[in-house]
């Protein structure tokens, strides 16, 4: 549960297993830019072509060093930590709204192993998705994007909600 620069990190990666011995062996540090980037990059150019640009938040591991650098190497377009804009709510509406309210609809009660935590995500995942047909911040191509990947019309924003 600790970032590259040792210290404890909420956010971080949780790690399911029946013991301590097992955590500690399937807790190793694995390097970000051997599975995280390299997934971001491939599904950013099978969404967007080369049209597309990476912005990462102020996440001590994304300010790293070799993030950055790695950043800049194989992203099309990528925005460095010196040019990132302030934290704004009308940036990221995703970051702001749709993830709190996606967690809100998780009864962390009922997570008691991998199995449930995914029928949990899955139940959550069927609410938000109302939420984000009626949020105004949905943007047209994203609906468009999501309307040819899932073969079938998407309700476009309706109403202004409290996203």
């Amino acid at each position: 549960m600790f970032d590259i620069d040792e210290m404890y990190n909420s956010q971080n990666d949780r790690i399911w297993t029946v013991n301590r011995q097992e955590a500690d062996k399937a807790g190793g540090v694995f390097p970000v830019g051997n599975y995280v980037l390299p997934v971001a990059l491939k599904y950013g150019n099978e969404l967007f072509g080369n049209d597309w640009i990476f912005q990462q938040d102020n996440a001590t591991p994304h300010t790293h060093i070799l993030t950055q650098q790695w950043c800049q190497e194989h992203f099309p377009t990528f925005i460095d930590e010196d040019h990132w804009p302030p934290n704004s709510p009308d940036l990221n509406p995703l970051d702001y709204c749709i993830w709190d309210e996606f967690v809100g609809h998780i009864n962390w009660n009922n997570v008691q192993s991998k199995v449930t935590l995914i029928r949990e995500l899955k139940r959550a995942v069927k609410k938000i998705r109302l939420l984000m047909k009626t949020s105004r911040f949905v943007d047209y191509d994203i609906v468009n994007l999501m309307e040819n990947k899932l073969g079938g019309p998407v309700e476009k924003p309706l109403s202004n909600n409290k996203c």
